[in-house]
Formats: structure tokens, C-alpha cells, sequence
């Protein structure tokens, strides 16, 4: 008998995995961390940590970094929106892909705006290099300053002897 309800449940959790990956998730955001990271909360009231993939914000201490982070807030926070997930980072983070109820893809909107990188390793839609390079031909956010680091580069700076960043 055990092991017929143990099987039964293996498939039945077997068929409710999404496909390839992916999974649809409604929920309502509860905190911006940056402008690539927050919190939303499922319809469950499940603490989700969300990173929207395919592109790369500054960080907090990072020129543009506040920008960015308030940037997203206004466009999401407080706010019921539609994900579509793809797996977790390292960070055991969900990855995704966010929408707002008029159907707005949050990410692009990021990198159009010149509030973050197409994150070069993991763009796996073309869209957000366009998105990217039409945001710097407008100098838009980010792309107002001569040379903005990328964060992945930022992230891997190491000060110098004398304290000074190099």
C-alpha cells in the first residue's frame, strides 16, 4: 500500500513540474533590493526572492545603482505581477521573467530605460541587446556617463595597495 501512494504521489508531482523549466507565478511585491532583485509574496503568502534574468543592474554602492533599484520600485513595487520562471541562481534566487498587468515585460523595460545591462552570458532573446543599444544611442539612464562598469566587473574590483579602487 505504501508504496502505491508513495508512486501515485511521485507522479502526480512528476506532472505538476513545469515544462522545460518553466513555471507561471502571480504574486505581489513586497521589497526592491536592487535594481534586479525583490520580494514579492505568492498568492499563498509565500516570501519569494525573485532575480529577473537576462540582465544585469548596477548595484547598491554602484554609480546608478539607486536609480536603478527606484526605477524598478516605480515600476513594480506594491504591485500584482505575472512571472515566468526559468530556475534559481547560485543565490537560490527564482530567475525570471516579470510582467505587470498591462502585460509589460519588466526586464526589457530595465534595459530599455538604461537602468541595466543585457547581461551578456545569459540574454537568451536578442531583443534586449537592441533594447540595450537604443538605450545608449539615447544616453538613457546608466549610458549618461562616459563609461559605465558593467556590474559584473564591479562586482570583481579589488582596491589597491593604498585603498584606492582601481
Amino acid at each position: 500500500m505504501y508504496k502505491k501512494v508513495s508512486f501515485a504521489l511521485f507522479v502526480y508531482l512528476l506532472g505538476s513540474l513545469p515544462a522545460y523549466g518553466q513555471n507561471d507565478i502571480t504574486c505581489y511585491v513586497v521589497a526592491i533590493s536592487d535594481g534586479d532583485t525583490f520580494t514579492c509574496l505568492s498568492a499563498e503568502k509565500t516570501q519569494l526572492k525573485i532575480r529577473l534574468e537576462e540582465i544585469d543592474a548596477p548595484e547598491k554602492n554602484q554609480p546608478f545603482g539607486t536609480q536603478s533599484r527606484r526605477y524598478l520600485g516605480k515600476l513594480i513595487h506594491n504591485k500584482q505581477i505575472h512571472l515566468t520562471t526559468s530556475g534559481y541562481d547560485r543565490y537560490h534566487r527564482i530567475l525570471a521573467t516579470a510582467y505587470n498587468s498591462e502585460g509589460l515585460n519588466i526586464n526589457l523595460q530595465m534595459v530599455r530605460a538604461g537602468m541595466a545591462w543585457a547581461y551578456t552570458p545569459y540574454v537568451r532573446n536578442p531583443v534586449y541587446f537592441t533594447a540595450q543599444k537604443n538605450a545608449q544611442r539615447r544616453q538613457a539612464g546608466l549610458w549618461q556617463s562616459p563609461n559605465p562598469i558593467p556590474p559584473s566587473q564591479w562586482r570583481h574590483k579589488k582596491p589597491s595597495f593604498n585603498g584606492r579602487e582601481k
